[in-house]
């Protein structure tokens, strides 16, 4: 997404500004998700050791960090586009 900048419109810092936000968001909840990371310590006491759970459950953990990773990197790009 990048907007064009002109002079009815939105300014160049209120769009790069409003994604800086939100980077700063991502980045937060990013911090907070690996605080809830899989630990095996959880999964142990299931049939099969909890090995099978465990690893599904360490895929899916970092499929969403990379989920708000990519998210991350497309605001750079639009900041860097509208800054050029």
């Amino acid at each position: 997404m990048t907007p064009v900048i002109h002079l009815n419109g939105e300014s160049r810092e209120s769009h790069t500004g409003k994604r800086e936000a939100v980077y700063t968001a991502l980045r937060e909840v990013g911090d907070l998700m690996r605080q809830c990371a899989p630990n095996m310590r959880d999964y142990y006491v299931k049939p099969d050791g909890g090995h099978a759970s465990f690893n599904a459950d360490c895929e899916e953990h970092y499929r969403r960090l990379g989920v708000l990773e990519s998210l991350r990197e497309v605001l750079v790009q639009e900041i860097e586009l509208m800054e050029s």
